[in-house]
């Protein structure tokens, strides 16, 4: 917090773009003022000149002022009674910061979008390797007798299938003729 003398202000909030809490415990606030502004501008002119009435708190007079481009915030107080705070007539004066600007390069813009995508793929990854059974180190990769089996299995399903879709049919027709059976119109010759 910078200080001067009664006024208080988070220098981490004197940059540009950004919104400055002011403290004020001066003479002013310690009249029976019932209320109390904030007159203030930016730059050496004081420009965007403008005054805001300050809010009454347990610390003393705040007010939140946005910061604009400028490069100095100057301000002073007033009462209702016309009675002025003007910092031995100083004004109260505070530096404003530009926001620190970086170099647009490949890498400060692709760099945050790849770490995304690492870190997505990286989740990813270990979701997939908690999901997937561990395969123990004694079984090869040479079909078992339980692979083949189920393999000639589902061959022999097939194949009843088949005889039952197309031979069946002609045997109870008590045809001879080549038929391709009861469902031959789904397929097409």
């Amino acid at each position: 917090m910078k200080n001067k003398s009664n006024v208080f202000i988070n220098a981490a909030d004197l940059f540009q773009g950004k919104t400055a809490k002011i403290v004020y415990n001066g003479p002013l606030a310690k009249s029976e003022n019932e209320e109390l502004y904030i007159h203030l501008g930016f730059g050496a002119m004081w420009e965007n000149l403008a005054e805001i009435k300050m809010t009454k708190t347990t610390d003393g007079y705040v007010a939140e002022v946005p910061m604009v481009k400028a490069d100095t915030l100057n301000f002073c107080f007033r009462d209702t009674k016309n009675n002025w705070d003007n910092n031995s007539c100083k004004n109260y004066t505070y530096d404003v910061a530009r926001p620190k600007m970086i170099k647009a390069t490949s890498e400060t813009l692709i760099s945050p979008v790849t770490n995304k995508v690492e870190a997505k793929m990286s989740e990813v990854s270990k979701i997939i390797e908690s999901a997937t059974p561990v395969i123990p180190n004694e079984l090869s990769l040479v079909p078992s007798k339980n692979i083949t089996e189920a393999y000639i299995q589902r061959k022999k399903n097939k194949l009843m299938f088949y005889r039952l879709f197309n031979f069946i049919p002609r045997d109870v027709a008590g045809s001879s003729k080549k038929n391709k059976g009861i469902f031959s119109s789904l397929w097409k010759q």
